[in-house]
C-alpha cells in the first residue's frame, strides 16, 4: 500500500478511529476511578555479612547469593506466610496472601526485597515486616542470637585470651633478649625450648580468639538480617489513571487503524480513478460529487436544476462536453446509461445529463428502458400508464404517448409503460429496432436509462444504441462486477463511450468548492426575452410516433 493510499484510508475512516480512541479512553477512565486503590511497600533483608566483614571473599559472596534465592522461595511457603498472619492476628488464610507477596533478589547482591500489596497501606507495611521477621526466625541466626549465655561466656573468654596472649608475648620478648646474651650451649637450648612453648600457646590462643570474635560479630554466611523496614505508602501505585487512559487510547487507536486497513484490504470495490483505468481500460468522462442533502432523491426535482452552479452541475456539463467530443468523429445520437449493478446512480446520471442537455436548448428525449425496475416516473412524478413497452408492443394512444417535464420545451420523458411479463421480448422486437433507428436519424440526443448489466435487457440494448455510458460508484461497485460488465458489453459489440464515477466523496472530487457565478438564461426564452411559441412537446412526440407506428393494429 502506497503512502497516498495509507493517508486516504486514514482520512476515510477517521471518524471510526476517533470513536474507538474516545470510547477506549472513557471506559479505561471509568474502570480506573472505580477500582479499589492498592498500596505497595517493601522490607529489605541481607543474607550473610557482606557489609560488616572486612575480609569477605568471592566464594562467600557466591554462596550468599545462592542462599538469598533459597530464602526467596521460603518466603512464598506456608510456614512463613501463616506465621506472619498469626503474629499480626489477621483473619485470612496463607494462600490469600500468596498473590500479594513478591519476594525478589536485588541483582548481583545478597539483598532480598519483600514487597507486599494491600488495599490498606498500614497493613501492607505490617505484613512486609512480619514476613521478614519470620524468615529471620527460620534462619540459623535466630538460634545464635537467642543464646545469651553463650554470648556472655564468649565475651569473657575473649578478654581472658587477650590477657594471656599479651602476657605471653611480653615473656617471649624477654626470653629473646636473654637468648641474645646467652653463652653456654645448655642455656641457649633451654631458652629456645621455652620460647617455642610460649609461641605455640600464643598461636592456639589467637585461633580461639578469632573463632570467638567471629561468633560474636555474626560473621557466618548463613545469616539473615533486616536492612530497611517497610514504610507506610503515602499514595496507591494502582490504578494509575493517566497511564491506563493513555494505554487504552493507544490500544484503541491501534485496533481502529488496523481495522481500517483490514477493511480497505478486504474491500474489492473500485475506489479510485486508477482502479477504473486499470480494470476497465476506458476513459473517465466525469466525476460526479456527492449530493448535498437529499434534494437529488426527492420527487419532481433534479439536482442540476436546483443547483445549476454547483460542482455536481458542472460535472454533468463536463460529461455533456465530453460526449460531444466523443461523438465528433461519428454520429452519437442514442446513448444508454447503465451500470454493473443496482444502486450505483445510473438513473441520477440519466436524468441530470438529460436536464443539462435540455438546459442548453438542445432537444433531448429521456426513456426509461429499465422495464424490470422502472424509476423515472417515480423520480419525475409523472404517469406510467403508457410508455416504452406500449409504444413497442401496443397500439398508439395519442393522449398518453409521452410525459413532459413541466416548464421545459426541450425535454421529453418516456416512462417504462405497462409492465411486460418478458421485457427481453420488447428489446428483441423489430419495432424496438425501428424506434432506435428513427431516433438515430434525429438531430438530438435520446438517452436510455437502461437496466443493470447483469440483466439480458441491457446487453441487448447496448448493441443497438450508438454508445454506452457505464456508471460506477467508488467504494460500492465491486471489481468483479465491473469486469463482468465490461466483458458483457464487449461480447455484445457495444460502443463504450466511457465511464462516469458517481457519488464521489468530496475529498476525492476534482471539483470540490468549484462554483460558477452568474445566471444561465431560461431555456424557454428567446434572445429578445420573449417566450417562444412552440407546439407542446407531448403533441409533437405523439405525432412523430403516430407516423412511425400508425399502421399498427
Amino acid at each position: 500500500m502506497e503512502l497516498r493510499e495509507i493517508f486516504a484510508a486514514l482520512l476515510k475512516w477517521w471518524k471510526l478511529i476517533v470513536v474507538c480512541v474516545v470510547v477506549a479512553a472513557i471506559f479505561s477512565y471509568v474502570a480506573s476511578v472505580t477500582t479499589t486503590p492498592l498500596y505497595r511497600t517493601t522490607t529489605t533483608l541481607q543474607v550473610g555479612s557482606a557489609t560488616t566483614d572486612p575480609n569477605i571473599n568471592q566464594g562467600e559472596l557466591f554462596v550468599g547469593q545462592q542462599l538469598a534465592l533459597t530464602y526467596i522461595e521460603l518466603a512464598k511457603r506456608r510456614s512463613v506466610l501463616q506465621g506472619a498472619i498469626d503474629s499480626l492476628g489477621l483473619q485470612m488464610s496463607w494462600d490469600q496472601l500468596t498473590g500479594r507477596v513478591n519476594p525478589s533478589i536485588v541483582p548481583q547482591t545478597q539483598l532480598i526485597e519483600i514487597s507486599v500489596v494491600d488495599n490498606d497501606p498500614r497493613r501492607a507495611k505490617a505484613l512486609a515486616d512480619a514476613i521478614s521477621e519470620q524468615l529471620i526466625l527460620q534462619s540459623p541466626a535466630a538460634n545464635a542470637a537467642a543464646n545469651v549465655e553463650e554470648i556472655a561466656f564468649a565475651e569473657e573468654q575473649l578478654a581472658d585470651l587477650k590477657t594471656k596472649i599479651d602476657t605471653s608475648q611480653e615473656q617471649v620478648l624477654a626470653l629473646q633478649l636473654e637468648l641474645d646474651d646467652a653463652i653456654g650451649a645448655r642455656e641457649i637450648q633451654e631458652l629456645e625450648q621455652e620460647i617455642a612453648i610460649l609461641n605455640g600457646k600464643i598461636t592456639g590462643w589467637q585461633e580461639t580468639y578469632a573463632e570467638l570474635l567471629t561468633f560474636l560479630q555474626g560473621g557466618d554466611i548463613n545469616t539473615i538480617s533486616i536492612v530497611d523496614l517497610a514504610d507506610v505508602p503515602a499514595r496507591p501505585f494502582s490504578p494509575n489513571v493517566t497511564s491506563n487512559v493513555a494505554t487504552a487510547a493507544l490500544i484503541g487507536l491501534t485496533l481502529a487503524v488496523g481495522a481500517a486497513f483490514l477493511i480497505e484490504y478486504l474491500d474489492d470495490s473500485i475506489r479510485t480513478s486508477d482502479d477504473v483505468l486499470e480494470i476497465l481500460d476506458k476513459p473517465i468522462l466525469s466525476y460526479v460529487p456527492e449530493y448535498e442533502g437529499t434534494v437529488g432523491l426527492v420527487k419532481d426535482r433534479v439536482y442540476t436544476r436546483e443547483f445549476p452552479h454547483s460542482p455536481v452541475a458542472e460535472a454533468f456539463r463536463l460529461l455533456r462536453a465530453n460526449l460531444e467530443f466523443e461523438g465528433a468523429n461519428e454520429a452519437v445520437r442514442t446513448i444508454m446509461v447503465t451500470s454493473p449493478g443496482a444502486s450505483e446512480g445510473k438513473t441520477e446520471v440519466a436524468i441530470n445529463l438529460a436536464a443539462v442537455v435540455a438546459h442548453s436548448s438542445n432537444p433531448v428525449t429521456l426513456i426509461d428502458a429499465d422495464l424490470r425496475s422502472p424509476s423515472l416516473h417515480h423520480r419525475l412524478d409523472i404517469s406510467n400508464e403508457y410508455g416504452l413497452s406500449d409504444l413497442v408492443l401496443r397500439p398508439l394512444q395519442r393522449q398518453s404517448a409521452a410525459a413532459v417535464w413541466q416548464g421545459d420545451q426541450h425535454l421529453a420523458v418516456i416512462p417504462s409503460g405497462t409492465t411486460h411479463p418478458n421485457p427481453t421480448e420488447v428489446f428483441l422486437s423489430e419495432e424496438m429496432d425501428q424506434l432506435i433507428a428513427d431516433a438515430q436519424k434525429e438531430d438530438h440526443f435520446t438517452i436510455f436509462d437502461g437496466s443493470p448489466l447483469f440483466l439480458a435487457d441491457a446487453q441487448i440494448l447496448s448493441a443497438k444504441v450508438d454508445g454506452v455510458l457505464l456508471v460506477v460508484r467508488p467504494g460500492f461497485t465491486k471489481t468483479n462486477s465491473a469486469k463482468g460488465a465490461m466483458e458483457q458489453l464487449n461480447r455484445a459489440g457495444a460502443n463504450i463511450l466511457g465511464v462516469v464515477m458517481t457519488r464521489v466523496p468530496r475529498s476525492f472530487s476534482l471539483y470540490d468548492g468549484y462554483y460558477y457565478s452568474g445566471e444561465y438564461p431560461s431555456p424557454s426564452a428567446s434572445a429578445n426575452g420573449k417566450a417562444q411559441e412552440t407546439q407542446p412537446l407531448a403533441e409533437r412526440l405523439a405525432e412523430r410516433i403516430q407516423g412511425r407506428f400508425g399502421n399498427r393494429t
